[in-house]
Parts: C-alpha cells; sequence; structure tokens
C-alpha cells in the first residue's frame, strides 16, 4: 500500500481529521498546523484521491474561469496566476473557453456550473460587465469575483486596476513627445445597458487637461481583438487628414493598429505612434515592442482564485473591491510626431 492520510498525520503529530480539515482548505486551523501537515505531505509524497475528498468534502474542489479565446493573450496570465493559487490551496482551476453568440454565454455558464459543481467562478472582460451573467451566478448562488468590471461594479467582489489613470498617463505619455492629434481605440460596450468607459474617459481627461480638442471622428470602438483593432485603423489612418498617434484599449487592438498601418506603408513609431493597454504578451513580442499601460495579470488572477477559496467552504463571499497599481511602460512604438 501507498502512503495514507494515517501516515501524513503521524508525522504531522496531528489527528486524521486535523489533516482532513487541512487538505480542504477549511478554516479554524492554526497556519503553523496547516504548514506542519503540508510539510508532512511532502516530504512522504502524499497524493490525496481527489474524488474521495469530494465525497467527504461535498465539495468539487474545482474553480472556474470563462474566456473568449479570442482575448487569449490577456487571458493567459490572470489563468496563470490564479491557477497556481487554486494548486497551493488543493484546488484545480477549470479554463472554459467560450464560443457562440453572447445570447447563448449564460446558459452556457449555467451547464457547466450544474455539471461541474463549481464551487467558485472567475468572470474576465467582457463576461465581467454582463449583468445577466451576474444575475444567473447570484440565482445560483455560487460565489464569483469579477475582474475590471464597469457594468454596476460595486455588484459582488471584484479585482481591478485603475483603468482611467491608466489611459490618463498613456495619453500624457504621447502629448509630452508633442502629439496634438491623437485617436482613441475602444472595447465594446457591455452586453446590457450602458457602462462606464473609464479607459475612454481617462483618454478624455487628459487631452482636455492639456486644452487639446477631441472630434468625434477620433474615437471608435472595436472588440478589444487584433482584427478590430485592424478594421478601426483603417478607418481612421484612412481619413484625409490622419491622427499622427491612436491610444488602444488593450494591447490586441494596438497591434491591430500595427498590422494596418504597416499595410499603408506607415512606419510606426515615425509615422504613426501607436499605445496599448494591459501588457499582454502580444505587446512584447510585436514589432515595434508596444509602449503600453502594464496591469499585473498574474496578480489579478492570483486575487481572485485567493478571494474565492478564502470564501470556503461556506461559500460566503464579501463584496470585498481589491485594487492593484499599473505603470506605464515605454517601448518603441512611441516618438515624438514628424515636424
Amino acid at each position: 500500500m501507498g502512503v495514507t492520510i494515517h501516515d501524513v498525520a503521524a508525522r504531522a503529530g496531528v489527528s486524521i481529521k486535523t489533516v482532513s480539515r487541512v487538505m480542504n482548505a477549511e478554516p479554524n486551523v492554526r497556519d503553523a498546523v496547516r504548514e506542519r501537515v503540508r510539510a508532512a505531505m511532502t516530504e512522504l509524497d502524499y497524493i490525496p484521491n481527489a474524488g474521495a475528498r469530494r465525497m467527504a468534502s461535498a465539495r468539487s474542489l474545482l474553480i472556474g474561469l470563462f474566456f473568449r479565446p479570442q482575448l487569449a493573450s490577456y487571458i493567459t496570465g490572470i489563468q496563470l496566476g490564479a491557477a497556481r493559487q487554486c494548486r497551493d490551496r488543493d484546488y484545480l482551476l477549470a479554463a472554459e473557453p467560450i464560443e457562440g453568440r453572447d445570447a447563448d454565454v449564460p446558459a452556457m455558464i449555467e451547464r457547466t456550473v450544474r455539471r461541474a459543481h463549481l464551487d467558485g467562478v472567475i468572470l474576465v472582460p467582457p463576461q465581467s460587465n454582463d449583468l445577466d451573467i451576474v444575475d444567473l451566478l447570484e440565482r445560483l448562488q455560487v460565489p464569483f469575483v469579477r475582474v475590471s468590471p464597469t457594468a454596476e461594479p460595486d455588484r459582488g467582489a471584484s479585482v481591478f486596476v485603475d483603468d482611467r489613470r491608466g489611459a490618463v498617463e498613456a495619453t500624457r505619455h504621447l502629448i509630452e513627445l508633442g502629439h496634438r492629434d491623437i485617436a482613441f481605440l475602444g472595447g465594446p460596450l457591455a452586453s446590457k445597458g450602458s457602462a462606464p468607459r473609464p479607459r475612454r474617459d481617462g483618454f478624455l481627461d487628459a487631452m482636455a487637461e492639456a486644452g487639446l480638442p477631441v472630434p468625434g471622428s477620433r474615437i471608435i470602438y472595436g472588440e478589444f481583438t487584433f482584427s478590430s483593432g485592424q478594421r478601426c485603423a483603417d478607418t481612421l489612418l484612412g481619413a484625409r487628414a490622419r491622427p499622427t498617434a491612436i491610444v488602444a484599449a488593450n494591447d490586441a487592438m494596438a497591434a491591430g493598429v500595427l498590422s494596418a498601418a504597416a499595410r499603408r506603408g506607415l512606419k510606426v513609431p515615425d509615422d504613426l505612434s501607436v499605445t496599448g493597454f494591459d501588457d499582454a504578451e502580444i505587446a512584447r513580442v510585436v514589432s515595434p515592442a508596444l509602449t503600453t499601460i502594464r496591469q499585473p495579470l498574474e496578480q489579478i488572477g492570483a486575487a481572485a482564485a485567493d478571494m474565492l477559496l478564502a470564501a470556503q467552504p461556506s461559500g460566503k463571499l464579501d463584496p470585498i473591491r481589491r485594487r492593484l497599481d499599473i505603470e506605464l511602460v515605454v517601448r518603441e512604438s512611441t516618438a515624438p510626431p514628424r515636424p
């Protein structure tokens, strides 16, 4: 026979019940005891039986994360941070891609939640702004954490960054370089009703602060995807008077702007400066590398998972809003405009 829970309890000098509490991430276990039990499990190379744990705890030990495949570059960091946090607490992260029409998404999420008996859910944009999904999870009484919500942001627990200030910093950077004709490329509205648009508002704040006008034609909206960035850039760059700089609301769309500019024979940053937002992997691998606003994606995922795991086993999650820091990262896609 292999190593058993009895062996772990004997090595740690605790009862079997205490070992079980540690494995199920239950409260009322002192940190020192919890660490002793985990050390014993490591020393003995003990691997708990997941099925038995689920039966004993009446929980699935699964946290769900739903995402759009088109946003994979942004999601990767969040998924990695959440998965590591779950692993450290003997949980598993179930990452589920969302495909199909927006109207079908709540039903798909409900089927997955019920089938897998998820102990909690992480919602990333744009699902974190879909109030139909929020309504669903509240009705199912499944704890959830929203990442960067703008639609009713005080509803439920969330992890976010100051998007408005980030857009202000990106726009100020371009203004300080000498740009005056700057366009903004934003993402889609929330699926249910109108939501605040902090990145657009931050752009407008910085332009107003500098006394620079923003014609309506200089604000355009995409879908947070590379292809929509290309499409919107074609509109902006095809105008008789094109902007000298574009502030994109995420890195995927900013990369699409780079592609559209190259097709037109425009050099970045000589003919056009471009900034992104997120500092996802795509910002570092495109050429030229993107100047962008870095948000700590792995920390966001870890914080969201930590909030859900802290709510176990009761499932009661307080509506905490946790804000993380951002920073401007200057790379090769921005420079002073041509005289």
